[in-house]
């Protein structure tokens, strides 16, 4: 199972259209040679706050993204940002997601518990983690906690396989089962049949 882990955009200006990573830059560059070419650089103070709010937003996405990408390790892929465009013809990250498996390790819940540890980690390694980062970290440690119990449940069907294996049951030193004394086979008491008998015989009188 494949989950993202994603950083929303909150409270920004009203956007502008939304360009995925690739295009973002070809936008940004055209943008740049069309301010150029027009000469439009006056910027209203309106529009100079919304590019400082682009600006950080920029940053915290990335940030955000990147520390998702980082602790996931081999379960998490590249981040995928989406791009708006500001007054100034630049493109900013506003949002962005990072794919992370969160599928168990089929018939091995050891490897499983680890897996989980990191996904947990990867889902929470930012300074703030989203809505959706903590209901994938949740359903990481929920998928922890069944793994504990089938290990649990392996060691003890393992346990109970071993000490089946010494339940017969040994003679106690000294006491002879099948011994034969004079060609004569004894009783569990180690005694020939005859004096069995007479023994026999000495309580029932």
């Amino acid at each position: 199972m494949v989950e993202s882990i994603a950083a929303l955009a909150p409270g920004l200006p009203p956007s502008r259209p939304v360009a995925e990573q690739g295009a973002a830059h070809t936008a940004t560059a055209k943008g740049s040679e069309g301010a150029a070419a027009t000469g439009h650089t006056e910027l209203t103070p309106e529009e100079r706050a919304e590019i400082e709010a682009l600006k950080r937003r920029d940053k915290e996405v990335r940030a955000h993204e990147q520390a998702h990408a980082a602790a996931g390790g081999p379960y998490a892929g590249q981040p995928s940002l989406q791009f708006q465009r500001g007054p100034d013809g630049r493109s900013y990250a506003v949002s962005g997601e990072v794919k992370i498996d969160t599928g168990k390790v089929p018939g091995n819940p050891a490897a499983t518990i680890r897996k989980m540890e990191t996904v947990k980690r990867a889902a929470l390694a930012p300074s703030q983690p989203s809505a959706k980062d903590r209901q994938v970290a949740a359903e990481a440690q929920r998928k922890a906690q069944e793994a504990r119990r089938e290990l649990q449940e392996e060691k003890r069907a393992d346990n109970g396989a071993a000490a089946g294996g010494t339940n017969d049951p040994v003679p106690p030193a000294g006491l002879a089962t099948g011994y034969q004394r004079d060609g004569q086979p004894a009783d569990a008491q180690g005694r020939q049949p005859s004096q069995a008998r007479n023994k026999s015989f000495d309580l029932a009188v």
